[in-house]
């Protein structure tokens, strides 16, 4: 990628934090073709999440009227179409001028035509040339639940199952659903629940500039490193969803109760699910957490060991009431 002596400045790797900081925010003298470049740099840098989180601002508020012309350049790098397409996708102006740049790579086409509106599927189905040279992205049109019935009859002998309607995930929906009613959002698209895939971002990064239903679905469906992320997240709706991820392991579990600022919701969720309860090691530390709550705490000190009951008695960390029975436990034994 070639930048203009002006631009330059903003991506050099010894620019002052202000000076990049400016950039971020749009608040530099440069065009937007320049700042649509720089924008691109700072994110796909994720080296800080400050600068990345202003920078995925500010090209998500980039007039579309502004920013559609310059997407028909055919130089600008294609990694740049692409994380365009996710953080405008809701922008029929701006995916408009995208599907008439030819440049524009077939994996950024697959998902607009996964994840694209109704009118956004009919742009891109009218794009024979594309559709006959890549049939991944007739799939992906076929998928997409916003696909009109005529299309899906177009494409029918192609892609045998291109009639049926995907299901959705009931308690991802529901979730999303709750998030919206409780939550209030702007009016930034969505970004992609297919997110670990897009090699632009890091996950941490991504995080920063993902919405609560984005979390939500990601939280129940990603990896191992997308739970360990929205388990510390601080909305209630994200962390335990990721609870209710089916591949979350006990490990996992176990490193949410012993973090002594996990929340109530997520304790309380944990000491309800009697699979995990039955963990010598999640049990334990369920009782020296100080949000558990103590009467399930003083009966499940019957299923430890001397050596870890009189560590319970000469404890600081944990509720009075906890070291106390503990003690008396002790002397009990003692006595017999």
């Amino acid at each position: 990628m070639s930048f203009s002596a002006q631009a330059a400045q903003f991506v050099a790797k010894d620019c002052p934090k202000t000076l990049a900081l400016s950039a971020a925010r749009g608040a530099v003298p440069l065009n937007v073709g320049e700042l649509l470049q720089v924008l691109f740099v700072l994110i796909a840098r994720r080296n800080d999440p400050e600068l990345v989180t202003e920078a995925v601002k500010t090209l998500r508020q980039i007039p579309a009227a502004v920013l559609a012309p310059v997407l028909r350049n055919p130089e600008l790098h294609p990694r740049l179409f692409d994380l365009v397409a996710k953080l405008r996708l809701a922008d029929k102006t701006v995916i408009e001028a995208l599907l008439s740049n030819p440049t524009v790579e077939d994996d950024t086409l697959v998902y607009l035509g996964a994840k694209g509106s109704a009118e956004i599927v009919e742009l891109l189905g009218i794009n024979d040339e594309r559709l006959i040279a890549a049939p991944a992205i007739v799939e992906a049109l076929c998928g997409n639940p916003n696909s009109s019935r005529t299309l899906r009859l177009r494409f029918s002998a192609q892609v045998p199952s291109a009639l049926e309607l995907p299901d959705q995930n009931v308690e991802v929906r529901e979730l999303e659903d709750e998030a919206f009613d409780d939550q209030e959002l702007d009016d930034a698209p969505a970004l992609t629940d297919e997110i670990e895939e897009d090699d632009t971002l890091s996950k941490s990064g991504m995080i920063l500039v993902m919405t609560i239903p984005e979390k939500i679905k990601m939280a129940i469906t990603g990896d191992k490193e997308w739970r360990t992320l929205m388990l510390r997240d601080s909305n209630k709706l994200v962390s335990t969803a990721a609870l209710k991820n089916p591949r979350i392991t006990d490990p996992e579990v176990l490193m949410v109760v012993k973090n002594r600022s996990a929340s109530d919701e997520l304790i309380r969720i944990i000491t309800q699910n009697r699979e995990w309860v039955k963990n010598q090691e999640i049990k334990k530390a369920l009782i020296e957490h100080p949000k558990t709550p103590v009467p399930l705490a003083i009966r499940w000190m019957s299923f430890l060991n001397d050596k870890e009951i009189k560590n319970l008695a000469k404890s600081r960390n944990v509720a009075q009431a906890i070291s106390t029975q503990a003690r008396r436990m002790v002397m009990t034994k003692m006595k017999s």
